[in-house]
């Protein structure tokens, strides 16, 4: 199928317009009931930058809400 995935694949294209732009990084938000896009997003090289405990106070099965980075 695709090395390594359609996600992979989706970050590249994503990192290689972010160049373009000539902006220093990409940012995304991740909630931490979905582990499984965490664990993407750290393998992908993005790294936690800080929590949130107020975004998602009205959704009460959402502790925190995690911000993602990779800066270039």
């Amino acid at each position: 199928m695709f090395p390594g995935g359609l996600g992979h694949l989706l970050m590249d294209a994503a990192e290689t317009w972010a160049n373009e732009q000539s902006l220093l990084g990409l940012s995304l938000e991740a909630q931490t009931d979905n582990v499984i896009a965490c664990q993407f997003y750290a393998k992908e090289g993005f790294a936690l930058g800080c929590t949130d405990t107020l975004k998602q106070t009205g959704n009460p099965d959402i502790e925190l809400t995690l911000d993602w980075y990779k800066i270039f």
